[in-house]
């Protein structure tokens, strides 16, 4: 595919948070959102950039989750079609809020608009798989699954109702540093075919460059997600999944460069970052803002429709 310079950028935010039922809620009062937008970190980006929300009519979903697929393939189905209409208009996209239940929605409007046959590239850095299915999750958390829906293994009604119709080939994925896997997780991703980089090979910048590299040149475009878990618990201290031993913000957003040099990136997203009901949110959304800048500072080339 030709490659253009990246000269508009649209962010969708994604007000909603996942409550008890694992249903999705608008967040009322201050978000990361707000103090993205508060932080001028969009400017890093040196070009204009259009800021859109997703929405959908949580009030139609039962509280008990009986129809939380529904409720996910319609959130998710959201962000695609936000996604969508900028890529239409020659726009590079970045998904800011939620969680990485959504992400999905993003992949569904690069396919949609580059088409099946291109080869997405996905990068998940994340202390998490997000590898496990219905059939092997310990806790059955829905939040343990997205990227196993990405690359087909289950939930089809979440996938396609995220626009994604053919699902990733798991050759095409990178995870790291996904330190704390699940057992019968951990077998999925190492008989998956994906490439999976450790904490030790996240920490190195030739390991990571080189598993970078290989993944740029066998696919058409990229994505990037980031759940902010992927830093050490010290540097998100309000997580709701935090997990030691991890890596730091200056280290995470040298890995993120290296990721955005490559020029194929078409899809950016930075999850997970607003937290409420524990000290230490300021922490979190100041990494976020650090994290999300790096990228943006060094995303001057993308793939073309």
């Amino acid at each position: 595919m030709k490659e253009k310079e990246m000269d508009k950028l649209r962010v969708v935010e994604m007000p909603y948070h996942r409550d008890q039922k694992q249903m999705m809620r608008h967040t009322q009062g201050w978000r990361e959102l707000d103090d993205f937008k508060i932080s001028g970190v969009y400017r890093k980006a040196g070009v204009p950039v259009e800021v859109v929300q997703a929405h959908y009519d949580e009030t139609a979903y039962p509280a008990d989750g009986s129809r939380v697929f529904t409720s996910y393939a319609d959130i998710c189905g959201s962000l695609c079609r936000q996604a969508e209409e900028g890529y239409r208009k020659g726009e590079c996209v970045v998904f800011v809020g939620g969680d990485c239940r959504h992400v999905i929605g993003l992949l569904g409007a690069i396919q949609r608009c580059f088409g099946q046959d291109k080869k997405i590239g996905f990068i998940w850095l994340d202390a998490h798989g997000d590898f496990n299915t219905p059939e092997i999750s310990p806790s059955g958390m829905l939040g343990g699954m997205p990227l196993a829906v990405s690359a087909g293994r289950c939930c089809d009604e979440w996938r396609l109702g995220a626009g994604l119709n053919r699902p990733l080939d798991c050759a095409n994925i990178i995870l790291s540093d996904g330190r704390n896997l699940d057992p019968l997780e951990d077998e999925a991703v190492r008989s998956s075919g994906m490439t999976y980089v450790d904490t030790a090979g996240f920490m190195d910048a030739q390991i990571w460059a080189s598993a970078v590299t290989a993944l740029a040149q066998r696919v058409d475009v990229i994505c990037l997600h980031i759940d902010l878990d992927i830093l050490d618990a010290k540097c998100v201290p309000n997580h709701s999944t935090p997990e030691p031993n991890g890596p730091d913000a200056q280290t995470t957003m040298e890995r993120i460069r290296t990721v955005m040099e490559t020029g194929k990136v078409l899809g950016y997203t930075v999850t997970s970052v607003y937290h409420p009901g524990k000290d230490g949110q300021e922490v979190c959304t100041l990494n976020a803002i650090r994290l999300l800048g790096a990228g943006l500072e060094s995303w001057k080339r993308c793939p073309s429709l």
